[in-house]
């Protein structure tokens, strides 16, 4: 039995109420994502796909906000013109702040948590306040910034479990096992999975080690 497995043995009985905030739209969200990787695979989205830079810091932050708010935070894969003009912005203050992806976001998660008390919209990470809560940043992008009314009785339960479901639903998909999922998609930056769930499957860091 995998780590994952144990800790969903040993959890499955904690705070099992939030299962009924995942809903029909999380599965239609799944699907939606599979279907575009399937087309950027397939060379039909090469004309229009973001640039992987773009996908990177956007699936970055989403799962830094899901782990912030403690549930899944449903968003579109692909982007509209409005919202690649808006990443597009993020991504450049980003580089204006010379760090990486992971370094960017969690200076902005840190402060809006420390100040307002809430995680930072988009828009507030394309900003020249942005650029300089990054170059002022001096903590570590370990760990995980959780909201106020969060910092007490955290389960990892619930999220572990819809990662695994998830992650089922996006191998049968692609048609690959777990092993080539990682390396062609989750390595890639081409999708996503909270850092938790990663650092807790020891087939991703196998895969991430070779």
């Amino acid at each position: 039995m995998s780590d994952i497995q144990e800790i969903l043995k040993k959890n499955r009985l904690l705070k099992i109420s939030r299962s009924e905030r995942f809903t029909e739209n999380q599965e239609q969200d799944v699907s939606n994502k599979a279907s575009h990787v399937k087309r950027i695979l397939g060379g039909e989205d090469s004309g229009d796909a973001a640039p992987i830079a773009l996908t990177l810091i956007k699936d970055t932050y989403y799962n830094m906000l899901s782990t912030y708010k403690g549930k899944f935070v449903s968003h579109p894969v692909a982007m509209n013109k409005k919202s690649l003009a808006l990443w597009t912005r993020v991504e450049s203050c980003r580089a204006q702040a010379d760090c990486d992806a992971d370094r960017y976001l969690k200076a902005q998660f840190v402060y809006f948590d420390k100040t307002f008390g809430k995680a930072p919209a988009v828009e507030q990470l394309a900003t020249e306040g942005a650029i300089d809560r990054a170059l002022e940043f001096t903590g570590s992008t370990k760990g995980r910034v959780l909201g106020n009314i969060r910092k007490v009785d955290v389960s990892k339960a619930d999220m572990f479990r819809e990662c695994e479901k998830t992650l089922q639903r996006m191998m049968a998909a692609q048609g690959c096992n777990r092993e080539e999922f990682y390396r062609r998609f989750v390595l890639t930056g081409i999708f996503g999975l909270p850092d938790d769930f990663l650092r807790a499957d020891p087939t991703y860091q196998r895969v991430k080690a070779e």
